[in-house]
């Protein structure tokens, strides 16, 4: 239907291009220096939309935080057919563990972490953030409380998964209301229960 896809340095957005008195958006610049013109750019970038534009508070972006145990094979065997199980109390989601591996993956998505500038810290950039201590005792304490014969496994492969809030935790789709032919598909609905420091 005509839709190209690019990815890498072309494809990661760096910079909005307006018109000579910035009331309209004319196209997008990447990391390669390309600049793809449109007639409507539509932002879609979750946590990294305050990158490209002020917005005002409207978006927040939140590190929800990811780890994964090693089960054995018979916890493997008991956990195999559990559903996605999200234990409202602890504000911790369990996921069933990959058939092929007996790998188990834990979200404490119930708290966000901000960054202090505002600003996403990736996995593949940073690869020695890990995850905060604090989200990590979230995480212990929840599984202690919902599966405590798993709560002392070793974590490993633990991330940051970043997603975005906005103030009523709604998520925004609109026209941007000064700027035309810019549009907003972003904003979340993960109903955050608090926040804390995250990496500076």
């Amino acid at each position: 239907m005509g839709v190209r896809f690019h990815s890498g340095a072309e494809g990661e957005v760096i910079a909005l291009v307006y018109n000579a008195d910035g009331t309209k958006a004319t196209a997008v610049k990447t990391k390669s220096g390309a600049i793809f013109h449109a007639d409507k750019v539509v932002l879609c970038t979750g946590a990294w939309t305050n990158i490209l534009i002020d917005t005002k508070g409207q978006l927040i972006p939140k590190g929800h935080c990811v780890a994964h145990i090693q089960l054995t094979p018979e916890e493997h065997a008991r956990y195999a057919d559990m559903p996605v199980f999200d234990d409202s109390n602890t504000h911790i989601y369990y996921f069933p563990p990959f058939e092929e591996n007996g790998i188990m993956k834990i979200a404490g998505l119930g708290s966000g972490y901000v960054v202090s500038d505002g600003i996403p810290r990736v996995q593949s950039e940073f690869p020695e953030d890990g995850i905060p201590k604090q989200a990590e005792e979230h995480l212990r304490r929840g599984m202690r409380a919902s599966i405590p014969t798993l709560a002392d496994k070793e974590f490993f492969d633990t991330r940051v998964c970043w997603c975005v809030d906005t103030p009523d935790l709604d998520y925004l789709i609109t026209p941007h209301p000064e700027v035309s032919k810019l549009y907003f598909a972003t904003g979340g609905n993960l109903r955050s229960q608090g926040e804390a420091s995250l990496m500076g």
